[in-house]
């Protein structure tokens, strides 16, 4: 069994799909970039090329117990296009499996029909694009089996967030130490940026 699918639809954010990518790697979670793309090679919002470890088309999803979802545009919005996306989306959700949506991502869950009902965060101002229109105002939230995080910033909140809900809380804290997350705390709270 493998643990996470990350999908890349071309204009994904990268630091949104890379950083949890290589967290989640850290901890040996066994994860695979999937493009939602007719080739490996997906382009990012910000024009670099990422090459996916496999294609939509030749993943078994049973074989997984998460996906996540970066946000970016127009990257998120192509995969709330993407029929085959929405009801891997469902069917993960349904399953019990972890759904993981950051910033622009949630936009796939609602197409999906997952928000209703639920609670969730998204970029800020991103809701007037969804047909739910209720986000919390906090930078990850958890509702049943779905994750959201609010952006880029976060992405090693969220991250740590799924390391510690795919594995467990001690590896998620070791990985919080060896990514000096108490000294950006400090840098924080010093009000340093």
């Amino acid at each position: 069994m493998k643990d996470l699918i990350i999908l890349l639809a071309e204009g994904f954010e990268e630091v949104e799909a890379l950083t949890v990518l290589d967290m989640a790697r850290r901890a040996n979670l066994i994860c695979d970039l999937v493009s939602t793309e007719k080739e490996l090679l997906v382009l990012s919002s910000h024009n670099v090329k990422i090459k996916a470890d496999k294609l939509l088309e030749d993943i078994n999803p049973n074989h997984y117990r998460a996906l996540y979802i970066p946000g970016g545009l127009p990257g998120a919005v192509n995969l709330s296009e993407n029929k085959k996306v929405l009801n891997l989306i469902k069917d993960f959700y349904e399953d019990g499996k972890l759904v993981c949506a950051i910033c622009a991502g949630p936009i796939a869950l609602d197409k999906a029909g997952l928000l209703k009902d639920k609670s969730f965060t998204c970029f800020p101002g991103f809701q007037e694009n969804l047909s739910i229109k209720n986000p919390k105002d906090l930078p990850i939230c958890i509702d049943d089996n779905m994750v959201t995080a609010m952006g880029p910033g976060l992405a090693i909140a969220m991250g740590m967030k799924i390391v510690e809900l795919l594995k467990n809380k001690a590896e998620m804290e070791t990985m919080a130490q060896g990514f000096l997350i108490p000294k950006l705390r400090q840098f924080i709270k010093d009000d340093l940026i």
